[in-house]
């Protein structure tokens, strides 16, 4: 509590934000901050949550492949899990004997509950990976498995250029299996795409087509199964990449502290790229508050039009060096070592935008900047355009008419 108004903030626990110190530190200074809960004094162990050994949602399986290449050890993993999954249906007493499995006690039970686990997940790095997978496994896949007796496998791809229609029929056809189980679909290869958002509870085989780049999106796809059943997870690794042969030497040691290794969330006033993207933001900020309240004024006189920006910068009532001065404080460049690099980009880009606004080309002070402010943390990232084709366009014009 601080002159009657609380200050308290709330950062909540995630994936990609366990502990709140470190992101509170560069987004509201230097405070103090509790974590709730927190860890206990053991691994997996806490007063608020304990780990059940023997109720296993995952099982984690890493392949390093010899004398194959990555995608002919991902054809054959998928070659032999079909394979299994078929020979299994085909005597479902026998199986039951054989698994000595207590939870089913009838074939109709066990082929309900091997329903669950017909459909074998590929995710890929990338897209280009994923049109080469899916060629091999309507060619190689199904040629083995056709001349081995076993029937043909559906195969559908869920990447970022699938449609929504597309996406949610490939959905439903995995919710609502086909009566017949050759039409069934029992091959999905996915990119990031299905790591959030897909929740289907007839996923429970995932095979990764190379070590992921980050935890955090390891963690995540995984997750897509054995979230009702026991899910099954390979880990096909890239022979061919350092890193995929480190993990797979420290395969055991790097599930035991996983989430310990989930990266830092990219929260960092520091970053040498944070202040080329926030700075067109304050220098608007400075002018449509700070110097509009002082030297502007209302309706024509607004600082939101360049004309008056203009009219003050050659009368000298606005100068560079106090606005430079106003920033370094913001950013507190004196504060640190690497704020010395913020001076420089502080005074180069003030420089470059009065330089502009004395010879404005648009009405409005913001549109003659090289940068526009951010609107959105998500306008880190380069932007596209949406333009709408006819159809859209007559859509949203009878939507706005009601």
């Amino acid at each position: 509590m601080e002159g009657g108004t609380w200050l308290d903030r709330n950062l909540p626990a995630s994936l990609e934000g366990r502990a709140p110190p470190t992101p509170l530190k560069h987004s509201s200074g230097n405070r103090q901050a509790r974590r709730f809960p927190v860890p206990g004094p053991a691994l997996g162990e806490s007063f608020y949550a304990t780990t059940e050994a023997q109720n296993v949602r995952r099982l984690f399986i890493g392949i390093m492949p010899h004398n194959y290449t990555h995608i002919n050890a991902i054809v054959r993993i998928a070659e032999l899990y079909h394979k299994a999954i078929e020979d299994l249906r085909r005597d479902p007493a026998g199986a039951i004997v054989h698994l000595q499995l207590t939870s089913v006690d009838s074939p109709a039970a066990f082929l309900e509950m091997l329903s669950h686990y017909e459909v074998f997940v590929t995710y890929l790095l990338s897209k280009r990976e994923g049109d080469r997978l899916d060629q091999s496994f309507e060619g190689q896949l199904n040629r083995e498995l056709t001349e081995a007796g076993y029937s043909e496998v559906y195969s559908r791809s869920i990447t970022s250029a699938t449609t929504f229609a597309e996406v949610a029929r490939i959905l439903d056809q995995l919710e609502q299996p086909d009566p017949d189980f050759a039409r069934r679909l029992r091959s999905l290869t996915a990119t990031s795409t299905i790591s959030h958002g897909v929740d289907v509870e007839r996923l429970n085989c995932l095979c990764f087509f190379g070590m992921p780049r980050q935890t955090a999106e390891y963690i995540q796809t995984s997750s897509r199964v054995g979230r009702d059943h026991p899910g099954l997870v390979f880990v096909c690794f890239n022979p061919a990449r350092e890193r995929d042969q480190s993990h797979y030497h420290l395969f055991i040691k790097y599930h035991e502290y996983l989430d310990r290794l989930v990266e830092p969330v990219p929260v960092n006033r520091w970053s040498k790229f944070a202040i080329r993207r926030t700075i067109p933001g304050l220098f608007m900020a400075l002018l449509l508050n700070e110097y509009n309240l002082r030297l502007g004024g209302g309706g024509k006189k607004s600082l939101y039009f360049s004309k008056q920006v203009r009219q003050l910068l050659e009368s000298r009532r606005l100068r560079p060096d106090e606005m430079i001065a106003c920033l370094d404080e913001a950013y507190c460049t004196t504060r640190r070592e690497s704020g010395q690099e913020f001076a420089e980009v502080i005074q180069e880009k003030v420089s470059e935008y009065f330089d502009m606004l004395r010879n404005p080309q648009k009405k409005f002070t913001s549109e003659n900047l090289t940068e526009q402010p951010m609107q959105s943390l998500r306008d880190v990232d380069e932007q596209i355009d949406i333009i709408p084709d006819k159809d859209s366009r007559l859509l949203m014009s009878q939507a706005s008419r009601g």
